[in-house]
């Protein structure tokens, strides 16, 4: 094993050019009864494509509107969550707001929207025997050992939507369940993003290598749905990419989905999402830092706990984020590395592990419930800088530790 010290202090400025620039390119939402989800029972695992039959008034309706509004047909995928069938199309000429807006108007569609653009937010940078345990700062500042003497998330199944993870690095040492939504033939995979988040919130604790996650013991599922982007060197993601990933999800949802990553307002993830967290999801995101480029959706959606880095509690109001380390942070690399990591990416890894937790010792925990939970354990630290404590957290419900 080796460990790369790579540390980086601030967040880098992000282009949003990509290799495949997508600023002509828009989602097209036609509705689809034929996918609707159907909530009596689970279904089998949604796994490819060919499982559902295009309808034909779809297919008719999505080849209409192409022509007759100059679009290219890119891909298409049915979104059981919504009952609907989602396009992605290439606008030939013309303004794309402009288009968006007619197809906004058109009775054939239930839905048009920017193709919008979501970043991944990290940048490179005695209880435990794991190698490295010691110089994981943010295992202090949760008050994690202590937490651990009540729960190490056992059954909970976690949600990771981002890049790949290399699933075989000595630190994961159990089988990860993988699903991918990215088209690798026109995109570059990444591990480095992907492994990085998995190894903060469920890295194998005890074990006499590497770090300690901080919800070890529980189910990693991961959700393919960002690549490599060349000219920013970071992990990106779209619309249509996370949209697929989570409305995967729908017939069994995951306990805990965690979204370390970015971008502008979405209405439809927005509706995936509603579901999701109404169906018993709880779903944290990564709130990036004040003045960072780029939107701050979906950590801005009601009923998704917003994840910042605990400096970011000097910039002003906390308003209702959640505040956990993510600066300097160790982290799995691919190939059996370690390195150090920042950004708000690897906050949202901590409270995912967090939530992850307590919904082991108190599976009814619904979103409100969780947030409200974590507020109150972090203000009563500091409620000046707040930060949240795993430890303090479980005294919350009425577990007898003595948190510091």
């Amino acid at each position: 094993m080796r460990l790369t010290v790579w540390l980086a202090l601030v967040l880098l400025p992000w282009q949003a050019a990509t290799a495949q620039d997508s600023t002509q390119r828009i989602l097209v939402v036609f509705a689809s009864e034929a996918t609707a989800y159907r909530s009596a029972g689970f279904q089998p695992a949604y796994r490819a494509r060919k499982r559902y039959t295009l309808p034909p008034i779809v297919r008719r309706n999505a080849h209409d509107v192409a022509a007759e509004f100059n679009l290219e047909e890119i891909e298409g995928w049915p979104l059981k969550s919504l009952a609907a069938y989602c396009y992605v199309f290439e606008v030939g000429d013309g303004n794309v707001s402009d288009v968006i807006a007619r197809l906004a108007n058109d009775p054939r569609v239930e839905d048009a929207q920017p193709l919008n653009t979501f970043v991944t937010q990290s940048t490179v940078a005695a209880t435990y025997d794991d190698t490295y345990a010691g110089m994981q700062h943010s295992l202090n500042a949760l008050e994690l050992a202590t937490a651990h003497q009540v729960s190490r998330g056992k059954n909970v199944r976690v949600a990771i939507v981002d890049s790949d993870v290399d699933a075989q690095h000595e630190d994961f040492g159990r089988d990860l369940r993988r699903s991918r939504f990215v088209d690798l033939s026109s995109h570059e995979s990444d591990r480095r993003h992907g492994t990085a988040v998995a190894s903060v919130i469920g890295a194998r604790a005890n074990n006499a290598r590497g770090m300690v996650g901080i919800a070890p013991d529980a189910k990693l599922e991961i959700a393919e749905a960002c690549w490599h982007d060349r000219r920013s060197e970071r992990a990106i993601c779209d619309s249509f990419s996370l949209a697929k990933a989570l409305d995967a999800m729908i017939d069994k949802p995951p306990d805990v989905i965690n979204l370390s990553l970015a971008g502008p307002e979405d209405d439809l993830l927005r509706k995936i999402l509603r579901r999701l967290i109404a169906a018993g999801s709880v779903v944290v995101a990564a709130a990036p830092n004040a003045g960072a480029p780029g939107g701050r959706f979906p950590a801005s959606m009601a009923g998704v706990i917003a994840a910042a880095q605990t400096d970011a509690a000097k910039d002003g109001p906390t308003d209702d984020r959640v505040f956990a380390p993510g600066d300097g942070i160790l982290v799995a690399l691919p190939s059996n590395e370690y390195g150090f990591e920042s950004g708000s990416s690897l906050a949202a890894a901590h409270v995912s592990g967090v939530v992850a937790l307590l919904r082991s010792v108190s599976e009814d925990l619904r979103a409100d419930k969780v947030i409200e939970l974590l507020n109150e354990a972090q203000s009563a630290r500091d409620p000046e800088r707040p930060v949240l404590s795993a430890c303090r957290a479980m005294q919350l419900l009425e577990f007898a530790v003595s948190c510091r």
